[in-house]
């Protein structure tokens, strides 16, 4: 007997199942196996994209905030320090399988930068020294009675005007004046002054400087003023010129000049030559000769004397004398002569007492 069994179809995998729910007449299993497959491969590869992109942006964000930052501190301000840089590859999303590129960032050595040694300098109190104003200085020769310009043995004078408006102790000043005589000059003061350190409320002088020359014919004088001897923010030193035209002396007459004296005033004795006598000058000047140290004095004698010449102090009887080395006589001639006096006293003449051959 036969008997007729129906089949029960087993149960099978879940994609038997599906198969099975495919199997519609006409329809080739193994294409909708196919195409089920690369349904499915697809779906992974997008799932796989967007989690790898994903990653990517993770791992970007964490580069970035794990970068070192420099401090500000440990910036070198002169900019020695290289820049370095970086270059990233851009992630490129396969169309399979995502590739991830890690950028490993570049750690910079830290610089250790030296502290700065900090000096600390005092205040400096300065003191502005106020400007000095300069001196102002004139001269003028004093013209002789109805302005005739000067003979040789006459007294000239040179006229000095000087003020300085800052100077503070006038005492400091010192005029000197170099009349370009050849054969005579005047002695200078060797003193030293301080200098001029401070500022004063000013002072300013009128001065007289005397001389006798003893040759004629244009003449420079050049007169010289100094505060402090030019020393110091306040010193000075001012010099001007002034011509003058010395005349010869009177027809008949010459010029001598007579050095020496033991140490008294060659001005403050008579000149005896011969029978004349020649009265002592005035004012006394501190004229020396061109050694700079020998006491000397201008004196006008006749020209035809020739012989010794000799000073005498005072008036005979109590007078004292000095006489002209044996070597220094003059010679009868109108040229200016120099004589100088033989050290020690000699015997006063007694014809050339004061008498009808005394001139002034």
């Amino acid at each position: 007997m036969s008997s007729s069994v129906a089949e029960t179809p087993a149960t099978d995998s879940p994609g038997a199942q599906v198969l099975a729910g495919l199997a519609v007449p006409g329809l080739d299993l193994d294409k909708a196996r196919h195409m089920v497959d690369v349904r499915a491969a697809r779906r992974l590869r997008r799932r796989r994209t967007v989690w790898g992109a994903a990653a990517a942006v993770v791992l970007v964000g964490i580069a970035v905030w794990a970068w070192p930052r420099p401090d500000p501190q440990e910036l070198v301000a002169d900019g020695d320090r290289d820049p370095t840089t970086t270059t990233t590859t851009p992630v490129t999303a396969s169309s399979t399988v995502p590739v991830l590129t890690t950028v490993v960032p570049t750690t910079v050595p830290s610089s250790t930068t030296a502290a700065p040694t900090v000096t600390t300098v005092p205040p400096t109190t300065s003191t502005t020294t106020a400007p000095n104003q300069p001196m102002v200085v004139t001269a003028q020769i004093v013209q002789t009675p109805g302005g005739a310009a000067p003979r040789v043995g006459e007294t000239v004078t040179v006229r000095v005007n000087w003020s300085d408006p800052d100077l503070a102790d006038p005492a400091t000043v010192d005029v000197r004046a170099d009349f370009g005589d050849p054969l005579v000059t005047r002695a200078l003061s060797t003193a030293a002054r301080p200098p001029c350190t401070a500022r004063g409320g000013g002072a300013a002088a009128l001065v007289d400087v005397p001389f006798r020359y003893a040759s004629s014919g244009p003449r420079t004088v050049q007169v010289e003023v100094t505060a402090c001897d030019g020393v110091g923010p306040y010193g000075e030193r001012k010099v001007v010129q002034v011509p003058v035209q010395v005349q010869a002396p009177e027809t008949g007459r010459r010029a001598v000049v007579i050095g020496g004296g033991d140490g008294r005033s060659p001005d403050t004795a008579a000149v005896l030559a011969g029978a004349e006598t020649v009265a002592r000058r005035e004012p006394e000047l501190t004229q020396v000769l061109p050694d700079g140290t020998t006491r000397a004095t201008v004196a006008v004698i006749d020209a035809a004397y020739a012989g010794p010449l000799q000073l005498r102090w005072g008036e005979p009887p109590g007078a004292s004398c000095q006489a002209t080395a044996s070597d220094q006589s003059v010679t009868a001639g109108t040229t200016p002569v120099t004589a100088l006096l033989a050290p020690g006293p000699s015997a006063c003449p007694t014809q050339a007492g004061a008498g009808a051959g005394t001139r002034p």
